[in-house]
């Protein structure tokens, strides 16, 4: 994940991804108890169980349309960290049924330590990887370390009963926003492209394994309760969305209505539901009805699902950008990776790897090369005033984040009071919503 935008996201991404999941799961619970006769505990455990939703499918369809940065963090964080919340609500849900002591306000208790524990393993795990990985230079071994801390920390969640999966995700976003710094491109690319593998070989294996263990006739006894349960799903997931975004519009996070209801679509089911199904014990009662729903569910979500959101996102016109937008931009990526390799030969050129002519012939020509783009970006940046408009104000936006930076520095090392650094830091924090509204309005 890009980590200055997550930060910049942060409060509506964890409310969606966390009071987002508790809400779904409570209005799907309490619709399928109410209208379709399930026990209360076990109308709870499939709310928990279909309540995450899918990044890949989401991040699959803004792949090929373009939409606001911004907006596309905020559902992308959402899915990442929701996961993470509906398991701890599903494994809490269903200890308490199992053990038979079924009580909302152990939930909620176990939820908070679970959840807030998690978190602080993930951050000491995360930062523990980082001081082992700065001292390492090679791919194979950076790697490897990713994979031992993807299931080491797993596991020491598990065997503290904590969470894992939240360890898990907080240690990755760690991990990321250093990348850079303690990793080459090279390790960069082979770690990306391993889990990418990875992600890949589960989500198929999850469908196969759901394949192998439903029944063609259960699924279609049950054909009349999967469209009555994706229609509650929707509902609650549109109930959900919109009661939170407007406490967010309250504290000024500017959640529009266009994107309330994208969101709302947005929340497409995946592989999460089908591996928390796959993870009910054989013995539970409804194990069968609940594997033959989910997976009807999610075929649903995941079909009509998808192609809605496509179709909302152009009714809505939140497909912004143009083609000289895209151009742009493709050229402005362009000269950030030719600049990368100007530095990287550098680098090779002082550690005595190349010499002198060939350091020289290679900079000239990708000097040559990057003249030219510059001269189209600056023609571009001329000609276009809404690209003009929106790059100063990205620009400036990141000037203002790097005077916070060096005033809470000057606050550390008691060269400012800490009164001074508030009130300067919140004279930034106004102008950055100001941008940050300007941006909406221009993307």
């Amino acid at each position: 994940m890009d980590f200055q935008e997550l930060k910049r996201s942060i409060r509506p991404i964890s409310a969606f991804a966390i009071f987002g999941v508790l809400l779904s799961t409570f209005f799907v619970g309490i619709m399928l108890n109410k209208f379709l006769g399930f026990p209360i505990q076990v109308a709870l455990l499939f709310g928990a169980i279909i309540s995450p939703t899918d990044p890949i499918s989401v991040l699959a369809i803004f792949k090929k349309v373009r939409v606001p940065k911004r907006f596309s963090v905020i559902l992308e964080g959402e899915s990442i960290f929701n996961d993470g919340i509906g398991i701890v609500i599903f494994k809490i849900i269903l200890g308490l049924i199992t053990t038979g002591t079924f009580s909302l306000m152990n939930g909620i208790s176990s939820f908070l330590t679970v959840t807030l524990e998690g978190f602080m393993l993930g951050i000491f795990m995360g930062f523990l990887a980082l001081e082992i990985m700065k001292r390492i230079d090679d791919h194979l071994i950076e790697l490897l370390i990713t994979i031992i801390l993807t299931y080491g920390t797993f596991l020491l969640g598990e065997s503290f009963h904590v969470s894992g999966i939240v360890a898990i995700a907080v240690a990755g976003l760690i991990i990321g926003s250093k990348k850079t710094k303690i990793m080459k491109p090279s390790a960069q690319i082979s770690i990306f492209t391993f889990w990418e593998f990875v992600v890949f070989v589960v989500n198929s294996l999850l469908f196969l394994l759901i394949g192998l263990k439903i029944q063609i006739n259960t699924l279609a006894s049950n054909f009349n309760l999967i469209i009555a349960v994706s229609a509650i799903v929707i509902f609650s997931r549109f109930i959900s969305v919109y009661f939170i975004s407007v406490i967010l519009n309250k504290l000024k996070e500017s959640i529009t209505k266009k994107w309330q209801f994208v969101i709302s679509m947005g929340g497409i089911r995946g592989s999460m539901p089908i591996a928390l199904a796959l993870g009910l014990p054989i013995t539970f009662e409804y194990y069968d009805t609940f594997i033959s729903i989910i997976f009807g569910v999610v075929v649903i979500s995941v079909i009509f699902g998808g192609l809605i959101l496509m179709f909302s996102i152009d009714k809505l016109k939140l497909r912004k950008r143009s083609d000289i937008e895209f151009e742009y931009e493709y050229n402005i990526g362009k000269i950030i990776g030719y600049k990368k390799s100007l530095e990287e030969l550098e680098k090779l050129f002082n550690n005595g790897r190349i010499s002198k002519k060939v350091f020289d012939t290679i900079k000239a020509n990708y000097n040559k090369k990057l003249k030219e783009i510059e001269i189209k970006v600056d023609q571009i940046f001329s000609g276009e005033s809404s690209i003009n408009k929106s790059q100063s104000l990205i620009i400036m936006r990141n000037l203002f984040l790097s005077q916070k930076s060096a005033i809470k520095e000057a606050e550390i090392n008691n060269l400012i009071s800490i009164k001074v650094s508030r009130q300067l830091i919140n004279d930034i924090d106004t102008k950055l919503s100001e941008i940050e509204i300007k941006l909406e309005e221009l993307l």
